[in-house]
């Protein structure tokens, strides 16, 4: 009695979109990830930030100061 080997199993292939999908989200989050630590640490102090000057105003960037 002769039996047949078993077929050897492949490995299911990868989706070149999702491993692509998978990448784009892995460097948005790495690139987000220090904006984020920012606001929190600027959250925790209760710093408004930039938020209560313009573009040029209310900085040492404004056309008088050059």
């Amino acid at each position: 009695m002769t039996s047949e080997p078993a077929p050897i199993a492949q490995p299911p292939t990868r989706s070149v979109l999702v491993t692509a999908l998978a990448w784009v989200v892995i460097v948005v989050g790495a690139v987000l990830t220090p904006i984020s630590i920012i606001s929190f640490l600027m959250l925790l102090v209760r710093s408004y930030g930039t938020s209560t000057g313009g573009c040029w105003t209310g900085s040492s960037l404004s056309p008088g100061h050059l």
